[in-house]
């Protein structure tokens, strides 16, 4: 970091800014910026120059897509959104873009506000909502009693899921726990006069909620039936009514700021394209380059700022980019 001349901090972290096509195939990274930390501010300076230089290169930007740490938060607020407030109230979920007169919108990454509200489960538990209360401990008793009697109701709960301290940033694990098997195991556990299940059907309603809302945000095969099918003009009446629901019972602000953005930029993108597969607006495309960053290491989980400018070199020049 500096300018080479005067002593300087250490570079600790890489801001990476990607390009994911909403048509087509591709994805390109475009940018990145080697840092110990950053401010809002910052982070909103750069950003506008990303959107500036894709602008001189005839590329439109739909959507802005980043996890739902605070500072993200505020870099969107300080561009001209309005995503703290009151969640039964209709956020501002997009900014002008600085260089044309389209409106640029905010996503957080469907995956971190899926382990968020899985977090949010066992940390807060119980939740009180107007059909009963939600339990984090149904999930515990499902483990308990299928580990007892050695079957498993078609779900893939086990101590990993329940105690999942040491795996919190995996997804497959918040996936497989907020998941439609495990709402049905919940009520056959219920409906099979287990104790420990009663008064479970809150908790069963929260799960699927979650269930569908994070198949509607991670939608990406184009041939996919029923909820992973692609966003369109014949499902799209269906989607919105489901998501204005879930709306009205969620409190998870992420979620909350992606469905207010599906509300408003499905319908505008329906006008040029047949169909939108939500997975484009997935941070997933940036987990991958990094993945291929620590590979390159010798999946080297700390990279030091020369190992990363080195091995994103030869990413680029492997991929026919020319630096």
């Amino acid at each position: 970091m500096g300018d080479g001349n005067n002593e300087t901090d250490v570079a600790t972290e890489a801001l990476v800014f990607m390009v994911v096509g909403l048509q087509g195939h591709w994805k390109a990274p475009i940018a990145y910026y080697l840092t110990k930390s950053l401010s809002p501010e910052t982070q909103r300076v750069l950003l506008s120059h990303a959107l500036e230089e894709l602008h001189a290169r005839g590329i439109r930007v739909v959507s802005v897509t980043m996890d739902g740490h605070a500072s993200n938060v505020s870099m969107c607020n300080q561009l001209g959104c309005e995503l703290k407030g009151n969640p039964q109230e209709p956020l501002k979920t997009s900014f002008p873009h600085p260089w044309t007169s389209d409106k640029v919108f905010v996503m957080m990454d469907a995956c971190h506000m899926l382990k968020l509200a899985r977090n949010m489960l066992q940390a807060y538990s119980p939740i009180a909502t107007t059909t009963g209360q939600i339990k984090w401990r149904f999930i515990n008793h499902l483990n308990d009693v299928q580990k007892k009697d050695g079957l498993y109701a078609a779900n893939k709960i086990t101590d990993k899921h329940v105690y999942f301290e040491n795996h919190k940033m995996r997804v497959s694990l918040a996936a497989q726990t907020l998941s439609r098997s495990v709402s049905v195991a919940l009520r056959t556990m219920r409906d099979l006069r287990y104790s420990q299940f009663k008064d479970c059907e809150a908790t069963v309603e929260f799960i699927e909620i979650i269930d569908r809302l994070f198949d509607t945000m991670n939608g990406r095969n184009p041939r996919a039936k029923g909820l992973k099918s692609p966003l369109g003009a014949l499902n799209w009446i269906e989607r919105k009514a489901f998501l204005s629901r879930a709306r009205e019972y969620l409190s998870v602000i992420g979620f909350v700021i992606n469905i207010d953005t599906l509300m408003l930029m499905i319908p505008e993108l329906l006008q040029v394209q047949r169909y939108v597969l939500t997975y484009r607006f997935s941070q997933d495309h940036l987990e991958l380059l990094f993945n291929s960053i620590r590979a390159s290491g010798g999946w080297n989980n700390n990279p030091s700022a020369r190992q990363f400018q080195a091995i994103f070199r030869r990413l680029m020049v492997r991929c026919g980019v020319s630096l």
